[in-house]
């Protein structure tokens, strides 16, 4: 173990490959009893976690699991919650194996802890859990240095999901009361997620479900938006944003635009079948915010379209 510093009376334990080999001094080749010689363990293709199994073969926690498992393994958590801070730097694969829900990655707000997950420079996938906190400015999932995580069939509850110079890539998860944060050069590519009520902020109002800022990108095709205060918002970046296919329904605003070179937002369902509403706009359905010069949203879908498998539309103003 290595790279490591103490926060807020706790330990962050970073990662990655650690051989350890105790050896004699000089040249000697006897064995000595103060210099014992110790069988380095080979990393496991599959480690699985069940807190509290002392002395079972198993890991005990997702920590732990992760020095030992090999690059490119899987990590197998069995029900129950699990309150770590963890950082991966390798290649691997987080499953639960429980029904939806019974395992559970928790940030503690009275721990001010700044992340659950931390990928750096690697590729996670994760897949069959839920992410839980208690406060809104905790991230469940952090991603940077060029790393990616793919998130499979999650539900994430009152936290955040943040990605800076990295990659999240989310299919067939449920949000609730959560903001995916693109920044920095990072990419977001979403495909059949549910976001329901955007990020709690101060005072209880509700944020953005989905926010890219400096040069943050996105792609986002078949997904539901419900009540967030913007669905999603694009403040400046470095490349065309994609969001096609999508649902939003009783949300604020459905979609706000600032600064991009172009946003393709056309065969979505705005919530109502004669489109969105907004400035200069003749629909009545959730608003299009923001300087719309460079969004192009029609035609548009006239019902709900995200779980329909259409890939076309006709709606016009």
């Amino acid at each position: 173990m290595s790279n490591t510093k103490p926060r807020n009376g706790r330990i962050l334990i970073v990662v990655g490959f650690f051989t350890a080999a105790l050896t004699g001094c000089g040249d000697q080749e006897s064995e000595s009893p103060f210099v014992p010689r110790v069988a380095a363990s080979k990393p496991a293709s599959v480690v699985v976690v069940r807190p509290g199994a002392q002395g079972s073969g198993v890991a005990v926690s997702l920590e732990e699991a992760l020095t030992r498992v090999a690059d490119g393994g899987r990590i197998l958590l069995t029900p129950g919650t699990y309150e770590e801070l963890v950082v991966v730097n390798k290649s691997v694969t987080i499953e639960g194996v429980g029904p939806p829900g019974s395992v559970r990655l928790y940030n503690d707000p009275a721990l001010f802890q700044d992340f659950t997950i931390w990928v750096i420079g690697a590729e996670a996938k994760v897949r069959n859990v839920h992410f839980d906190g208690g406060s809104p400015f905790d991230v469940a999932v952090l991603v940077t240095d060029g790393g990616r995580v793919n998130l499979e069939d999650v539900s994430v509850n009152v936290v955040q999901i943040r990605a800076v110079g990295g990659d999240v890539h989310m299919s067939g998860s449920a949000l609730r009361n959560v903001m995916l944060d693109i920044r920095s050069g990072a990419s977001g590519v979403l495909t059949d997620n549910v976001f329901d009520r955007g990020w709690l902020g101060l005072g209880g109002d509700t944020g953005p479900c989905v926010g890219t800022a400096f040069g943050g990108a996105l792609h986002a095709t078949r997904n539901r938006f419900l009540g967030c205060a913007d669905a999603i918002d694009v403040q400046p970046t470095s490349a065309p944003a994609v969001i096609r296919f999508n649902d939003f329904e009783d949300n604020d605003g459905a979609l706000q635009v600032f600064g991009t070179p172009g946003v393709d937002a056309t065969c979505n369902w705005w919530g109502a079948p004669d489109g969105p509403s907004g400035f200069g706009l003749t629909g009545s359905g959730d608003e299009l915010r923001g300087i719309l010069t460079a969004t192009v949203w029609e035609p548009f879908a006239t019902s709900p379209i995200a779980g329909s498998g259409s890939e076309s539309c006709t709606g016009t103003s």
